[in-house]
């Protein structure tokens, strides 16, 4: 998703809170408590693109506020943090438990390095050599 697209789905969220339109100084703090809400359940890499946003927005509509939120830790991944490599057995037990067609994709997704969206549309004749 672009940037325009991400802040402008971020400011639609704003929307059902406060009008983004009709924002003043006035409404900084409401802002600074609706953001920090929506921080509880985010990773860091998406609390800087909330702030972003909405810092951007401010700054369009002539705002001049400190939202005044400092955010660590800005590429830290906590979602990845005790991801470990799946071992024989279970990549066995998930192609055993699939059918043809999805045992193929996930074939190629685990040993080949190929990604979803490069899988989806593929043909045998992609793959066989002639």
């Amino acid at each position: 998703m672009g940037t325009a697209k991400t802040y402008l789905a971020i400011l639609s969220m704003l929307g059902k809170d406060i009008n983004p339109l009709t924002i003043t100084e006035k409404d900084v703090l409401t802002i600074k408590r609706w953001l920090l809400k929506r921080f509880t359940n985010l990773a860091p890499k998406t609390k800087i693109v909330y702030h972003s946003a909405l810092k951007s927005w401010l700054e369009h509509k002539e705002i001049k506020a400190e939202l005044g939120i400092k955010l660590p830790n800005g590429n830290s991944t906590p979602t990845l943090a005790n991801e470990k490599i799946p071992e024989k057995f279970q990549i066995r037990e998930v192609l055993l438990s699939l059918g043809p067609r999805a045992r193929t994709i996930a074939t190629l997704m685990c040993f080949s390095g190929l990604r979803f969206e490069s899988i989806h549309g593929i043909t045998l004749s992609d793959i066989t050599d002639r």
